[in-house]
C-alpha cells in the first residue's frame, strides 16, 4: 500500500505540502489552498466562479464558467 506511518496518502504528501506553503505566502481557507494545490499540482486550470480567492497565485491558471 502507498500509505506511510501517519495513513495519509504519500501521493498526497506534494499536495498537502504546497497548501502550506500557499497558506504561508497569503491568508487563505484550507480548503482554498488544497484546491489551488491540486490544481497546480496537476497542471490543470481551476474552474471557479470565487477567482478573486486565488488571484494572487501568479503561476496558477484560473477560468470563471459564469463569464462568457
Amino acid at each position: 500500500r502507498d500509505r506511510d506511518v501517519t495513513g495519509v496518502q504519500t501521493c498526497a504528501l506534494p499536495i498537502l505540502t504546497a497548501a502550506i506553503k500557499l497558506r504561508q505566502i497569503k491568508s487563505m481557507s484550507l480548503g482554498d489552498a488544497i484546491i489551488a494545490a491540486t490544481a497546480l499540482g496537476n497542471d490543470c486550470v481551476l474552474w471557479t466562479a470565487n477567482v478573486e480567492d486565488f488571484e494572487h497565485i501568479d503561476e496558477l491558471r484560473l477560468h470563471n464558467p459564469l463569464l462568457l
